[in-house]
């Protein structure tokens, strides 16, 4: 299962019709408390997260996931609008898997999600 940590009904909606297209189980979650509620109850192969949602901190999301057993810490991409470098290269020193533009995400959903 894929999830999306985002509050962005264009981002979930365009994630969700290509996860239909490839047969891939997709859920969208608007908070923290949801996404680690997930990863703990099922196969997460794939985190996407969100770094300008509403109310997100980066720090806390670090703590989180870095409290996860790191044999079942799903992938995680963390994405955010390019004008954001400051932010994205915050979320690098974080250790995410990979960092990307949301153009990028947009545009590489098929990809991220084969």
């Amino acid at each position: 299962m894929i999830v999306i940590l985002t509050q962005d009904l264009m981002m979930s909606s365009s994630a969700n019709a290509v996860a239909r297209a490839q047969g891939v189980l997709l859920k969208s979650v608007p908070s923290m408390e949801k996404l680690m509620q997930l990863i703990a109850d099922g196969e997460v192969t794939l985190v996407l997260v969100d770094l300008q949602m509403r109310g997100f901190q980066l720090a806390e999301f670090h703590e989180n996931w870095q409290a996860l057993d790191p044999v079942h810490r799903p992938r995680s991409v963390a994405y955010a609008q390019h004008v954001e470098l400051e932010l994205l290269k915050a979320a690098r020193a974080m250790g995410f898997d990979e960092v990307l533009t949301r153009g990028q995400v947009s545009g590489g959903l098929p990809a991220l999600f084969a």
